[in-house]
């Protein structure tokens, strides 16, 4: 039996998505790729809507916040141990004066957390950030619509494995471009190098229309050549 088979029912492609969120980038990476050599539709559905880290914080401020402030106070400090100055003066600013002070004593206490705390708490903050959206509290279709789930996505997927070309959000996916994936977030990618993806995969696309049309051509001068044999 396939990994995906138990998932290829309704909602199980948001459980397949809760799984891999709470992985790490390796396991994520090694994850995607057992789900590509059994569908590469599914696995671009699957890498388009993970959440990491590295994506949230490109959300607009408005929207960090409503996240940070929703966090327990010592999730906060353990989230903000794991940032760059830049990230956490760019929530901090956003704090009271108050939940400064408490943050600076929070940070000072967890001076020495070691790196695995710090990695279970942004797994928390990335599954408390999918319960937001799930809960409709927050709305990535404002600001990052390639979160946006469809429904019943996964019988889209199956009719895209068929060979079918489908509606999923603002475009038509078909089987073909599955082959030439491009999934965003299971290497903590940033934005240019996701932009350099994006550029590749459209001149993979394009050179694959050209390699098919040449095989065509090359079709139609074997079948002549037959007719004249």
């Amino acid at each position: 039996m396939s990994m995906l088979s138990r998932y290829k029912k309704a909602g199980g492609f948001h459980q397949l998505l809760a799984l891999l969120e709470s992985f790490g980038p390796k396991k994520q990476a090694k994850f995607l790729a057992i789900i590509h050599s059994e569908s590469p539709a599914w696995a671009q559905a699957v890498g388009e809507r993970l959440l990491t880290i590295e994506r949230i914080l490109t959300w607009p401020d408005e929207v960090l916040i409503e996240i940070f402030r929703s966090l327990p106070p010592k999730n906060v400090a353990l989230a903000m141990m794991g940032f760059d100055e830049n990230r956490r003066n760019r929530l901090t600013h956003f704090f009271s004066a108050a939940e400064n002070r408490r943050l600076t004593s929070d940070l000072n206490e967890m001076a020495q957390s070691r790196e695995e705390d710090l990695a279970a708490n942004f797994f928390k903050v990335i599954q408390m950030v999918r319960q937001m959206i799930n809960d409709k509290m927050i709305h990535p279709e404002r600001f990052d619509p390639d979160l946006v789930i469809p429904n019943n996505i996964e019988d889209k997927l199956d009719q895209i494995d068929a060979g079918f070309t489908v509606a999923m959000g603002d475009r038509e996916i078909h089987n073909d471009e599955q082959s030439l994936i491009s999934v965003h977030a299971a290497t903590n990618v940033n934005s240019l190098d996701t932009e350099k993806l994006k550029r590749k995969v459209s001149a993979l696309l394009k050179e694959n229309n050209r390699l098919r049309e040449e095989v065509g051509v090359l079709r139609d001068k074997l079948e002549r050549i037959r007719k004249i044999a």
